[in-house]
């Protein structure tokens, strides 16, 4: 099975990759009313399409963009959903040269994974989340699949990369160099008491995490034990990091009241090159299998066939999106970075 850090690393990959990398022709499905486009000779139907923009559209964030719409922002909505599924069909098309099959029974599993995680915690949680944002449990396994081509085939990329030790030292002096960010770990409750009552059992002896464990409101907190790991500028509300900066090391403070509640907080000690290896051989490891996925993308595009309904608008390479037509058959301006994609309800981050 692949491991979130596959996940993480290829979902974050996928869609900005994808961007300026197709080389396509417009028109080439204009003889057929029910194609969308054409992936190297594979369809897409319109009425997949609709059935997607159906479901956006039961969103509330999408309805509250629609509110007055002309009919430019519905057109938007559904260039990108369309730009999501030629993506999803590169992808999985380019998998198939790397010997990568997805099953049901992946899917299944991978699902399963997804309904027992910290994020849910089971079927009923799930159920109420994929509920409120009217996806079916069809649209949840098509959104598993493509994850799970993605994890498979970033695996099927990268399985041989290894981080020399050189490369470790060199990034630990570097960061040491620099101060780094603080590390802290956390214990959230309701109350200015409950968080009291947490000092008072850390003065006692207890131990942080597994009051962390037993106490704290942080829904990470059961696997995490309260660890938040490096804190970046601007990452926390401005009390927690406030209060995060003025501690020492090793240092327990609290109770920090802010939005969320009270926070016991405690500075960990900047880590030694021991503790802190695994980490920066994982943040190295991601580096370089974003150049080696790229540098596939790139070798699976070269060859790629993309055309688009001009009824639905034109494959933008430069952008790696279909650019929406008007009523008139004209084409809208094309969608910049923070435009169409904030008109979607974001994905089911089923994998987060």
């Amino acid at each position: 099975m692949p491991t979130p850090r596959h996940a993480k690393t290829l979902r974050a990959l996928i869609p900005a990759l994808l961007v300026a990398l197709v080389l396509t022709a417009c028109g080439g499905t204009a003889g057929d009313p029910t194609v969308a486009a054409t992936v190297n000779g594979e369809d897409i139907p319109i009425a997949t399409v609709e059935e997607r923009l159906e479901v956006a559209k039961a969103d509330p964030q999408v309805q509250q963009n629609l509110e007055g719409d002309d009919g430019t922002v519905e057109r938007q909505i559904q260039a990108q959903i369309l730009s999501q599924l030629i993506r999803s069909s590169l992808l999985e098309q380019g998998a198939v040269g790397l010997d990568v099959t997805v099953t049901d029974a992946d899917v299944d599993a991978r699902l399963q994974e997804i309904i027992d995680s910290p994020q849910f915690g089971g079927q009923e949680a799930f159920d109420a989340f994929i509920a409120e944002r009217g996806l079916s449990q069809e649209d949840v396994n098509t959104q598993i699949r493509d994850l799970v081509y993605q994890e498979k085939v970033q695996e099927a990329l990268t399985a041989d990369i290894e981080i020399p030790q050189d490369r470790i030292d060199a990034a630990f002096a570097e960061q040491a160099a620099g101060g780094g960010n603080p590390r802290a770990r956390h214990i959230l409750v309701g109350t200015e008491e409950e968080a009291q009552d947490v000092l008072s059992r850390l003065e006692a002896g207890e131990d942080f995490g597994d009051l962390a464990g037993e106490l704290s409101t942080d829904p990470s907190a059961q696997e995490n034990r309260g660890e938040l790991g490096e804190i970046a500028p601007g990452q926390t509300v401005p009390e927690f990091e406030e209060a995060l900066t003025a501690a020492a090391e090793g240092e327990v403070v609290g109770p920090v009241q802010t939005q969320f509640g009270f926070h016991v907080i405690e500075r960990l000690a900047a880590p030694t090159q021991e503790e802190a290896e695994e980490q920066i051989r994982e943040q190295l490891r991601s580096e370089e299998e974003a150049g080696v996925v790229e540098e596939w993308l790139l070798e699976q595009n070269a060859a790629a066939e993309v055309t688009v309904n001009p009824r639905l608008g034109a494959w933008d390479a430069e952008t790696g999106q279909v650019t929406p037509v008007d009523p008139l058959g004209n084409l809208q301006e094309a969608p910049t970075e923070g435009g169409t994609e904030d008109l979607l309800p974001p994905p089911t981050e089923v994998a987060s």
